[in-house]
């Protein structure tokens, strides 16, 4: 099947499109290992609890940026919740379920946290965190770990990797806030094909 020109010319507008949306995601991801950094030095003399709402309070704010991003007033969502927003994010596409759940986990801990002045056992809370993590999270936070071991050369406490889990969840959002010309032209296109694979359904 012969492709016309006008086709092929809006083909390869696209697909310049997207390379350069793709390489301005890889900046952003360039200053990912400069964030976590940044952020490890900052914590570095907090308590958990300081962390985790920390934490809380910066993915809240990659939330609203995505948002923002996909034309949604974020003050008009629902008492501006953060469940409700991490909800409408995930149904939209523009976090996988692997992302969601660990987002899901840090935001129960949260709330638990934020009832109680005694917080769980640091060998408890790490692994309720690594029970919620998996895919890019839980693997990028293995890499540092054992990369700060090798450093260190000694078994980190269970303090500092929980601090660097936390940190892994922030950046992994904040990367997609920071690409988001990228997540609309995947959004775009996955409707695209919706209406398409309708179409030919009806012809």
């Amino acid at each position: 099947m012969r492709i016309s020109w006008k086709k092929e010319v809006r083909r390869l507008q696209r697909l310049n499109l997207y390379y350069k949306a793709v390489q301005t995601g890889n900046e952003s991801l360039s200053n990912a290992t400069d964030d976590k950094e940044r952020f490890l030095e900052e914590v570095r003399n907090e308590s958990l609890l300081q962390v985790i709402l920390r934490v809380h309070l910066y993915i809240e704010q990659e939330l609203n940026v995505i948002l923002k991003e996909l034309n949604l007033e974020v003050a008009s969502i629902h008492n501006n919740r953060f469940k409700t927003k991490l909800d409408i994010i995930y149904k939209l596409s523009v976090i996988d379920k692997k992302l969601y759940d660990v987002l899901t986990k840090l935001n129960l801990i949260r709330n638990e946290f934020a009832h109680k002045i005694d917080i769980k056992e640091d060998g408890e809370l790490y692994k309720q965190l690594l029970e919620g993590a998996s895919g890019f999270v839980l693997d990028n936070h293995k890499i540092d770990v054992k990369m700060k071991e090798l450093l260190y050369k000694e078994k980190l406490p269970t303090n500092n990797k929980i601090k660097m889990l936390l940190v892994n969840i922030w950046v992994t959002l904040k990367f997609t806030s920071t690409n988001m010309n990228k997540v609309k032209l995947d959004i775009a296109k996955r409707l695209e094909d919706e209406v398409q694979q309708k179409i030919d359904e009806l012809e």
